[in-house]
């Protein structure tokens, strides 16, 4: 399914893909933002983006609202743009998955859009959307432009 994204302003921190703990970092990230009087939270989404040029790593996000100061060294902000990807709801939940796991869950969807003609950027990303009972796992890819 397509969907359109807004503009949006992501608090992240950098990841070695073999780190299976990117509950621990999200963890983090959130107890910045709660006690950062600058900043709020946009969404009850936990977003992990991927990069096929560099597999080595990954980034643990939250999308927020506002503009940190202070950031400790190892956390990065990122705006993007607006614009429109492949959604792919996951299967599987969350928790029933190693990294190694969600990466070959993404890497098998994104192969599969693409033998079907889509046209798909290198990043990608896992939106974890904690405001259902069952937390929904998504993938998101964005279209070459």
């Amino acid at each position: 399914m397509k969907v359109e994204l807004g503009n949006s302003r992501f608090l992240y921190q950098c990841c070695d893909v073999h780190n299976e703990n990117w509950q621990l970092v999200d963890g983090q990230l959130m107890a910045f933002i709660e006690k950062h009087p600058k900043l709020n939270l946009r969404s009850d989404q936990t977003v992990l983006y991927f990069f096929d040029d560099n597999q080595s790593e990954y980034w643990v996000s939250r999308e927020i609202v506002g503009y940190p100061t202070g950031l400790p060294d190892s956390y990065q902000v990122e705006d993007f743009s607006g614009g429109e990807c492949l959604q792919v709801l996951c299967s599987k939940n969350w928790f029933e998955l190693t990294m190694d796991e969600l990466l070959s869950l993404g890497r098998r969807s994104k192969a599969e859009a693409e033998s079907a003609g889509e046209k798909l950027a290198p990043t990608w990303r896992v939106v974890i959307d904690w405001q259902q009972e069952a937390p929904k796992l998504w993938f998101n890819y964005f279209f070459l432009i």
